[in-house]
C-alpha cells in the first residue's frame, strides 16, 4: 500500500496562571506519517517569564491510539520537528489515521505504558530531577491531552508548582522535599481525566530530591525562588531541606497544611538558609526557627 501523510493538529493549552485566590482492534495497514501541531496551556515544557508553556528542541510525545470500543492501544513516539521555543509546535510519528481517539503524554521518558482500556501509567522519579530558579528544565512538567485526528489535542498540566522562597548566604546546590503523601512514583490517568491516581502494586514515595543547575547564589535581603513540580493535593505537612555547595544544610517544616492545585503556583513564605539543620527563620519575623509560615496566606499563581 502507498505511504500517506497525515496531519493532526495538537492544541496544547498548558499555562501556569497567577490566581487571586488562596492556595482544584484495528489493522494499521501501511504506516502513515502523522504531523501533530501542539499548542500549550500556560506553562511549558520549559517555563517562560510570563509563565507560558513553550516547546523545546528534542521534545518527544508518547501517543496512545485507541478505538471507541477500547480496542487497539497502539503506542507511538512523536518527535518535535518544528516550533521549538513557541507554544505551537509540529510533532511527527507513525501511527494509523483510522483510530477514533489519540491520547498524548509528555514527557516520553516518564511514560510507562498504555492499556486497551485507554489508561496511561507514568512515573515521576523521586531522585535525579533538576530544579532551576523560577522555572523548570525540559521534560520536567508532565502534561496530557486527548483528541481525534480532526479535533487535535489540547494539552493540560497534570501537576502544580511549589514555590520555595529562600534567602541567606552561600550557593544552593540541592533541595529535598518530604511529605506524608505521594510526591513521586507511579501514577495513573484514566480516559480524558487529568486527575492523577495511585496504582495498587506500584511504588509511590513521600519525597523528591533535585539538583539545582546552576547553583543559586543566595541573598540575605532578597529571597530567591525555586519551583518544584509536585502532584496536586493537600499536604498536611512539608519538610524542605536545602544544601549548599559546601555541604551545609538547613531543614524547615510547615506548621500548616499546604494546598497545591493543578496548573497553579503555590508560594511558601520566605525562610533563611543558615547552614544548620532546623535553622530556617519561619519567615521574615523569625519567631519559629524550624518552620515555614502558612503558604496559603500568599496568592497562588496560575501558569
Amino acid at each position: 500500500m502507498p505511504m500517506k501523510k497525515f496531519v493532526l493538529l495538537i492544541s496544547v493549552v498548558a499555562l501556569f496562571v497567577v490566581s487571586c485566590e488562596q492556595s482544584k482492534n484495528i489493522d494499521d495497514g501501511c504506516v502513515e506519517k502523522h504531523r501533530l501541531t501542539a499548542c500549550t496551556e500556560s506553562s511549558r515544557t520549559t517555563l517562560g517569564v510570563d509563565n507560558s508553556v513553550l516547546w523545546s528542541q528534542g521534545d518527544v510525545l508518547a501517543v496512545l491510539a485507541v478505538m471507541n470500543d477500547k480496542s487497539g492501544g497502539n503506542i507511538g513516539a512523536y518527535t518535535l520537528v518544528e516550533g521549538a521555543g513557541t507554544n505551537s509546535a509540529v510533532f511527527e510519528g507513525e501511527l494509523s489515521s483510522a483510530y477514533d481517539t489519540y491520547q498524548a503524554f509528555y514527557p516520553v521518558n516518564m511514560f510507562e505504558t498504555g492499556t486497551l482500556s485507554g489508561q496511561i501509567l507514568f512515573m515521576m522519579p523521586p531522585t535525579g530531577a533538576i530544579f532551576t530558579e523560577r522555572s523548570f528544565v525540559d521534560g520536567a512538567n508532565p502534561m496530557y491531552a486527548v483528541g481525534t485526528a480532526t479535533s487535535g489535542l489540547k494539552f493540560k498540566n497534570l501537576c502544580g508548582i511549589l514555590e520555595l522562597q529562600i534567602k541567606g548566604k552561600g550557593e544552593l546546590s540541592s533541595i529535598k522535599i518530604a511529605a506524608p503523601h505521594a510526591l513521586s512514583g507511579y501514577f495513573l490517568l484514566q480516559g480524558d481525566d487529568t486527575k492523577m491516581w495511585g496504582v495498587n502494586g506500584y511504588d509511590q514515595y513521600g519525597e523528591v530530591s533535585a539538583t539545582l543547575s546552576p547553583a543559586i547564589t543566595l541573598s540575605e535581603n532578597t529571597p530567591r525562588s525555586v519551583y518544584a513540580i509536585v502532584p496536586p493535593q493537600t499536604y498536611s505537612q512539608l519538610t524542605v531541606t536545602v544544601t549548599d555547595t559546601e555541604g551545609k544544610s538547613t531543614t524547615v517544616t510547615t506548621n500548616d497544611s499546604v494546598v497545591v492545585e493543578r496548573s497553579e503556583i503555590t508560594p511558601v513564605t520566605v525562610f533563611t538558609h543558615t547552614g544548620e539543620s532546623g535553622g530556617g527563620d519561619g519567615g521574615d519575623d523569625g519567631d519559629d526557627e524550624s518552620s515555614l509560615e502558612d503558604p496559603n496566606e500568599n496568592p497562588e499563581k496560575e501558569w
